[in-house]
């Protein structure tokens, strides 16, 4: 979308997550992106990681970044303790 600035958003306490969240799905809407298909996921959680600054950068890399590893290690101890079952 041409001349559209998606704010960013940093966790300052004059900043508000609900208006980033809606400004960003418009930002998808309005430019075609309606994550119908796994390429289009991607390409959009990459913008939004990109768009988080500060303290909610910080947090996306503590607390989320690199951590499927932990949920396919549940996942894999729960299939295997299931099959013993």
């Amino acid at each position: 979308m041409a001349g559209y600035i998606l704010p960013s958003f940093s966790r300052n306490y004059d900043e508000d997550i609900d208006y980033f969240i809606n400004e960003f799905r418009r930002y998808l809407t309005t430019s075609g992106n309606n994550l119908a298909n796994n390429a289009n996921r991607i390409s959009a959680l990459g913008f939004f990681k990109s768009y988080l600054k500060g303290k909610a950068g910080e947090w996306l890399k503590r607390e989320i970044a690199g951590k499927n590893w932990k949920l396919s290690n549940i996942i894999s101890t729960i299939n295997y303790t299931l099959a013993q079952l």
